[in-house]
């Protein structure tokens, strides 16, 4: 085999390996995507029951941590359901719940944000001490997670801001909330969007139900192109972290509204104005309650590899002959992961498996155009080697073929030491 066949074998072997790649890169995309099996049989849903996945998060070893949240047709919290109504499913494979805690015994990851500025002087600040001691004896020791968080100029400055460090509640940690909240001093300015965000930090780094709570009369005195942007910051982390944020207001008159209505609903969270501080106390049992009236489960993903791609969890709810489905994802980093986020709606998912598929794509393209080069170069020389054999008769001979007769092509033979006209008659 001659070099250009050579090549010629080479690159058609390269065309057909990349064409292969593509395809199969083109069924991992599909079966990744749309092509999944189904989440089991979903239920009958005759509207009778509402259910809601309100934290998805991937802890320790692909420890999958999930709260959801049902309730019936009023709206009333539907307890009494066991582990055996669920059915939970990743990218349509069935997995093994562990850990299952009924609604009203769900661990929560609890980060309390309070204001401690001076306009929080007198009976708010009062009131707003009841209130978070309240919550705080709802929580339970060893299961729930409390974090504390206090804020005004002089405390952010000195960095202590962060009274209370996110860790499993006993009752050493108890004595130390209630002692930050009843002797921290006020103080002037309120970094509301700064704080928050140094909590939701420190937040993400537990796993499972998380949520902020965030109390206060005013708002962020910083300048206001910085607000904006802490705001948009604080929105950001929540999102990332999965965790609902709960603004509560204690005044009608000097709050940002606005601002505290766009934290609490773009986080999926709540927000709650308070008509005056002695129903504080009241509002944040019910948030509590809330928080803690919700199914908690874990399983161990069936996918447990950093692959940069998201995950779909479906799960199924049964309550005798009727039942509803609630879906939720998260994302798992990795070395194809193009950064993108993933949609609940699922839109813009499988980017790293769809970019991988595009760069082969590209390569069979490349090489498709090698291969005709090759093809183009191997017939042009064929056609240059097949000149000489083609014909035969224009090859010289070494002798003509009947003397004296001179050959097309041939040069007149001369006599060695003769002239050029040597052989011509004499007196031509």
């Amino acid at each position: 085999m001659n070099k250009s066949s050579s090549r010629f074998v080479t690159v058609a072997g390269l065309f057909l390996f990349a064409v292969v790649w593509v395809a199969l890169m083109g069924l991992v995309t599909w079966l990744l995507g749309g092509g999944r099996a189904a989440a089991g049989v979903a239920p009958v849903d005759d509207g009778s029951i509402k259910a809601k996945v309100t934290s998805l998060d991937r802890g320790k070893d692909f420890e999958i941590s999930l709260a959801l949240k049902a309730t019936d047709k009023a709206g009333e919290i539907l307890d009494g359901l066991a582990d055996q109504d669920f059915e939970v499913y990743e990218d349509g494979e069935l997995v093994h719940v562990q850990n299952f805690m009924p609604a009203g015994q769900g661990a929560i990851r609890l980060c309390l944000v309070v204001d401690y500025s001076r306009s929080m002087n007198g009976r708010k600040i009062q009131e707003a001490r009841i209130a978070a001691r309240a919550l705080i004896r709802m929580l339970r020791d060893r299961s729930d997670y409390i974090g504390l968080y206090m804020f005004n100029d002089p405390l952010f400055d000195r960095g202590q801001i962060e009274r209370l460090a996110i860790e499993p509640l006993t009752v050493l940690r108890r004595e130390l909330a209630w002692e930050a909240i009843m002797f921290t001093a006020l103080g002037e300015g309120s970094p509301m969007t700064g704080t928050m965000a140094k909590g939701l930090d420190n937040l993400a780094k537990v796993s499972g139900r998380r949520v902020m709570i965030v109390l206060t009369d005013g708002m962020d005195t910083g300048e206001r192109d910085e607000v904006e942007k802490g705001k948009q910051t604080v929105i950001d982390k929540a999102l990332e972290y999965r965790t609902p944020l709960y603004m509560v207001n204690l005044s009608s008159e000097f709050a940002d509204e606005q601002i505290m209505r766009e934290l609490a609903d773009k986080s999926g969270g709540q927000y709650v104005p308070v008509p005056a501080p002695g129903k504080l106390k009241e509002i944040f049992e019910i948030i509590g309650k809330s928080l803690q009236n919700e199914y908690t489960m874990t399983y161990t993903s069936p996918n447990p590899v950093e692959d940069g791609l998201s995950r779909n969890v479906t799960v199924n709810l049964r309550s005798g002959l009727v039942g509803t489905q609630a879906k939720g994802d998260y994302n798992v980093p990795g070395v194809i992961s193009t950064g993108a986020r993933r949609s609940t709606t699922g839109t813009g998912t499988r980017l790293g498996v769809s970019s991988m598929a595009i760069v082969f794509a590209l390569l069979t393209a490349l090489l498709g155009l090698m291969l005709g080069f090759t093809v183009t170069r191997r017939g042009s020389s064929g056609e240059i080697a097949a000149q000489p054999s083609a014909a035969p008769a224009a090859a010289v001979p070494n002798k003509p073929s009947h003397p004296g007769v001179r050959q097309p092509g041939m040069k007149p033979k001369r006599p060695p030491g003769g002239s050029r006209h040597s052989d011509m008659p004499h007196g031509f």
